[in-house]
This record gives C-alpha cells, structure tokens and sequence, in this order.
C-alpha cells in the first residue's frame, strides 16, 4: 500500500514539478525586470504616467534590439572583447563558459551544427548510443593522420548537462531521421519524455 502510494506520489510530483519550475522561471523573469526596469522608468517618467507591466514591455523590447543588434559588425566585435575579458577571470570562466555554451545548443546556429541526429555503436555495450555530429571538419585538431576521416560526434548525458565527444568514422554511425529538439529531449530525459 505505502509503495503505491509513493508511485502515485512521483507521478504526481514528475507531473507538477515541470509546470511549476517553468512556471517560477517565467514569473522570476517578468518580475525581475519589471522591478528593474520598472524603477528606472517611474524615474524618468512624468508621475502617474507608469503603468505596470511596462518594465516587463521594456525588457521584452531590449531583448528584441539586442538580438537585432548583435548582428553589426561592431557589436559583434565588442561582445567578443567582452566575451575574452569573461573568459580570463578565474571564477567567471567557468560559469560564464557553462551558461553561454548550454545556452548555445539551443541556438539556430549551433543548430545548423548539429544537424545530424546519429546512433553510435557502443560495441562492448552490444548496443547504440544517441549522439549529434558536431564537425565533420577536425582539420583545427592539428591531430594529422590520427584523424583523418573521422568526425566528431557529441553523446549527451541523460539528467545533467555534459556528455562525452568521440571521433569516429562516419561508417560507423547510423543517421536518424529525428529533429534535434526531440534528440536532445530524448536524450536529457534517459527516454522518458514524450
């Protein structure tokens, strides 16, 4: 009885957990710029003019000019400054490195790298393992003969964020025919997701 009440109890908690974390990051979000950018504009406003809602407006609009922004040659060339100031201090790096990469999956371009949704052979598994091939191009390795004809595949690990990249050669793996949200949906939940 104890047991299939706590069966019952996961499915429930697997249920609402995703619909409330989705929820509080949203909220978080909305809330966050509209304290922030909500106080600057009572401060620049004339009185009574602010209506709530327009920091979060306002932080939606600046999202917006900065994605059409980095487009120019000269935004692009201050956010990479940026970007080798982050990567040089000590701390940082690491965190700044991590967020900006996870967040970089997602991107239409890395998008565009990982195109291609493989099954790799695991033979001392007797199995296949899901993988993305990341460049078929290994030519900045500097590996030589070591790798030539081989590409580099990503294998990511389910429930957290890391995996394992192998070079292999393209013989070896078997393309699918899955898109890379619902292969890397499939991967980060161990299959679960539906």
């Amino acid at each position: 009885m104890l047991s299939k009440l706590g069966v019952v109890f996961f499915r429930g908690l697997a249920t609402v957990l995703p619909i409330g974390v989705t929820l509080y990051l949203c909220w978080w979000l909305g809330s966050g710029s509209e304290s922030v950018l909500g106080g600057w504009l009572k401060a620049i406003l004339p009185a009574d003019s602010y209506v709530p809602g327009m920091g979060l407006a306002v932080g939606f609009v600046v999202v917006l000019l900065i994605g059409v922004a980095v487009k120019a040659w000269v935004v692009r060339k201050l956010l990479s400054s940026f970007e080798q100031l982050m990567l040089r201090l000590p701390m940082v790096k690491t965190l700044y490195g991590a967020v900006s990469d996870f967040l970089g999956y997602f991107s239409n371009s890395s998008k565009a790298e990982f195109n291609k949704v493989v099954l790799v052979e695991a033979q001392q598994l007797g199995g296949k393992v899901l993988g993305f091939v990341t460049t078929e191009s290994l030519v900045r390795l500097k590996a030589g003969e070591v790798l030539e004809g081989h590409v580099a595949v990503y294998m990511p690990m389910s429930y957290q964020i890391g995996g394992y990249t192998v070079f292999i050669e393209p013989e070896r793996l078997t393309p699918l025919d899955m898109s890379f949200e619902e292969a890397m949906r499939f991967a980060m939940t161990a299959g679960i997701s539906k």
